[in-house]
């Protein structure tokens, strides 16, 4: 087990040490049953995961229906699991995906048709939060003498450009104080350039929300 975190190594031991493992487990012993003895590769994702991705996909969510269908599908997700095999032939591989999951996709693919420039948007403000926080680190190493900077000295310092944050449909907003900083950016036009809000600070994670066109907080969901 590797792992930077002491904790995460010590959880991932003492679940072992006690029986918790993986072949103890239902669902992945059920969701692997189609796959052949020789193996070269394996992945296993488990509901777990699988529904907290979709958790936070789902946030973003523009209507009712969407957010129904979700509800209705989301108790009875199944793992997915992928195998990697060699009959002599070449390379097989093979992935299977519950039945649920591919509906919630097709539903998902529907509805970025539908909301492409907004997801775009989106997708383009958490790109600038994570930029400006890194440029937060810089700044701070550097021209900032251990201090954060505002987010015209960071144009000003040439670690972000001014036209980054203009055109993405959102207004960002740096606060600093001390030895602590925060990006937010919210959609200027709620449902129209953007649903979610976004937050982040110097510990690099980044939280999402819909705030109706508020602003995100330190309160809200972590986002991959």
């Amino acid at each position: 087990v590797v792992s930077p975190d002491p904790v995460v190594t010590r959880h991932t031991v003492d679940f072992f040490l006690s029986h918790q493992t993986l072949s103890s487990n239902s669902h992945y012993r059920n969701s692997i049953r189609w796959q052949p003895r020789q193996l070269l590769g394996q992945v296993y994702v488990a509901p777990e995961l699988v529904k907290r991705y979709y958790s936070l996909t789902m946030l973003g969510a523009a209507d009712d229906n969407t957010r129904d269908l979700w509800s209705s599908l989301q108790h009875g997700l199944d793992p997915v699991s992928y195998a990697l095999t060699n009959d002599g032939i070449g390379p097989l591989h093979e992935l299977h995906v519950p039945k649920n999951m591919l509906t919630m996709m097709v539903a998902g693919i529907i509805k970025d048709e539908e909301d492409a420039p907004l997801r775009r948007n989106e997708y383009a403000t958490r790109s600038l939060l994570n930029q400006i926080a890194s440029a937060e680190e810089v700044f701070q190493t550097t021209k900032g003498d251990g201090r954060y900077g505002s987010l015209d000295e960071l144009i000003a310092a040439d670690l972000i450009q001014k036209y980054m944050t203009e055109n993405n449909g959102y207004r960002v907003e740096v606060v600093i104080g001390g030895n602590k900083f925060e990006v937010r950016a919210a959609p200027l036009e709620y449902g129209q350039t953007g649903r979610l809000s976004f937050f982040i600070d110097g510990s690099l994670v980044m939280r999402a929300g819909d705030h109706g066109g508020g602003i995100a907080t330190l309160s809200d969901q972590p986002v991959p």
